[in-house]
This record gives structure tokens, sequence and C-alpha cells, in this order.
């Protein structure tokens, strides 16, 4: 992005925790489910099976183990795009006003 001469914010939710307001605004119009990293060793350490959880409790499972969250997420305008792909990096330019 910096190559592209995109701004952006970095958030590192590691040191600063999102809040679940914030966390609901992450995940945007995508379903909880998705947006979390089932490979994460504090996921599996978890032994949760997503298919009985309800939309509210991911989210809410999401803010209390943020380690779980895909990363990186880029939230551009009302898009959220989570974990890496170059080649949709490589539009994200174009999408700076929607």
């Amino acid at each position: 992005m910096d190559q592209r001469g995109i701004q952006y914010v970095l958030r590192d939710y590691g040191r600063i925790p999102l809040t679940l307001d914030e966390t609901i605004e992450l995940i945007g119009s995508r379903k909880p489910k998705d947006s979390i990293n089932v490979r994460s060793p504090t996921f599996r350490s978890l032994k949760i099976d997503l298919d009985v959880l309800d939309d509210a409790t991911v989210t809410e499972l999401m803010q209390e183990n943020q380690n779980i969250i895909q990363r990186p997420v880029l939230v551009a305008g009302t898009n959220r795009i989570a974990g890496f792909d170059c080649d949709v990096y490589e539009t994200i330019g174009d999408h700076r006003n929607t």
C-alpha cells in the first residue's frame, strides 16, 4: 500500500484490543465465522465447534480472544478483506471512495 500511495492506519489489536463495537465493525457485513482463523493455535486450544454457535456468540468469542481473528484485515469503505491476498491488495486503491 505504501508503494501505491494508499493511506492507512495500522491497528495492532494485540497491543490495543478491540472493543465489542469495533469487533462488530471489523466484521462488517460478513459472517463472523468467516473472520476466524481456525488454524490459529488459540482457536484450536479452545476446542470450539463453530457450527453450533450463533453469530452473536462468535462475535463475543472474537472480541474475547482476538488472536483468533484472521489477519490482516483491511477496511476500505464498506469492504472488509481478511487474510493476505496480493491480487486483492493490488485493486485496493480502486476502492478508496467506496
